[in-house]
């Protein structure tokens, strides 16, 4: 998280050098370091983010199916995306359930 921060401070300091990528590399390092911890406290029963999770696969199988196929048939890309989000969602909230002691949402 640090990391990310610095280096979104030095893109902003140097914007106008090359800094949109440095910031944009600090956004991507500090969003990484988000999904860990959501992740770690989902899987310790800690808080849920059942939510948060699932819209990362539905985005992820998204990201792969438009690079691998393009986007010719984007009424395909969304199904498979809502389908990819609501099976996701349900696993990762029975998986919770069970790591929380049966408690759908903390």
């Amino acid at each position: 998280m640090l990391l990310g921060i610095a280096l979104m401070i030095w893109g902003l300091a140097s914007w106008s050098n090359g800094g949109t990528l440095r910031f944009g590399a600090g956004l991507a390092v500090a969003s990484l370091a988000g999904l860990e911890l959501s992740l770690r406290e989902h899987l310790a029963g800690f808080r849920s983010h059942s939510t948060l999770l699932s819209g990362v696969i539905a985005f992820a199988v998204v990201t792969a199916l438009i690079l691998g196929f393009g986007s010719s048939r984007l009424w395909a890309v969304v199904l498979v995306a809502a389908l990819a989000f609501a099976g996701s969602f349900y696993g990762l909230r029975e998986l919770f359930k069970r790591r929380s002691g049966g408690l759908g949402f903390r």
